[in-house]
């Protein structure tokens, strides 16, 4: 326990005095502490949980598919017998590797950053280019975008994890459609706009789809941390994100504020 000399009258200048620090017994402090590091617990257990669950898919895939494999190759079978079988084995294993990359994507996120002038037009092009073939089929319209301060790498995680929640949650009776805008959201703050004609968000979603390991729609593969990890990255930023109807229609508008 901390302690201090007060010399007062009617005591000795050498009386020392206690003094409560927080997390002391009985101030409360110290119980509070104790939830915040058992709900932190608890998250990071049921985030480890989670993960470990999601892994297990594909690599069981891959066994089982090696497996298969080996028995047919010991039965006499050719490359061209086994050929499906190795497809199958390596799109598990992309698919495992996808998910590795989510989480360390997720994890590398800090809480700040040393701010630079990025042009966004310029990481737009490469997360589209990056995206390649997945956007085949796709209409993709990009306005003008403008030089923010920040970190061109994170800003690019955001980027490509808000393309990517649109090409996940696409409806599957008509093509996928959709824009990155942005305007002036006041003097001092520009508004990112990604919208699509996906299937959309539930009102009552709205919020909880930015929490990590969530995820709404069960048949769509991942850990479900992208949109968490855009949460992540616009709050390194000081900025704000939401997600609203797409007032054209079907399909939703996940919107970001950043300072100018």
């Amino acid at each position: 326990m901390a302690s201090r000399v007060r010399p007062t009258v009617g005591r000795s200048a050498s009386y020392v005095e206690p003094v409560r620090v927080p997390g002391s017994e009985g101030d409360g402090s110290s119980d509070a502490a104790d939830g915040r590091v058992e709900t932190s617990d608890e998250r990071l257990a049921a985030f480890a949980g989670q993960v470990t669950h999601d892994l297990k898919t594909p690599l069981t895939t891959m066994s089982l598919s090696l497996e298969l494999i080996r028995d047919e190759l010991e039965d006499g079978a050719t490359a061209e017998d086994v050929l499906p079988l190795v497809t199958r084995a390596l799109r598990g294993s992309a698919r495992m590797l996808a998910m590795i990359e989510d989480v360390l994507a997720f994890a590398r996120v800090g809480t700040s950053i040393d701010p630079v002038p990025v042009d966004l037009a310029k990481v737009s092009a490469d997360v589209i280019a990056d995206l390649g073939s997945a956007l085949d089929g796709v209409e993709v319209v990009v306005g003008d975008l403008p030089v923010v301060p920040g970190d061109e790498t994170l800003l690019r995680v955001l980027l490509l994890n808000l393309l990517g929640n649109a090409l996940k949650f696409r409806c599957p009776d008509r093509p996928l459609e959709v824009a990155v805008t942005a305007h002036r959201a006041g003097a001092g703050s520009w508004r990112l706009e990604v919208v699509d004609n996906g299937i959309g968000i539930p009102e009552a979603d709205r919020e909880r789809v930015f929490e990590p390991m969530l995820r709404l729609d069960k048949r769509v593969e991942g850990l479900g941390i992208g949109l968490a990890t855009c949460r992540r990255v616009v709050d390194a930023h000081g900025g704000t994100i939401g997600v609203v109807d797409n007032p054209a229609g079907a399909g939703s508008v996940l919107w970001v504020e950043l300072p100018s």
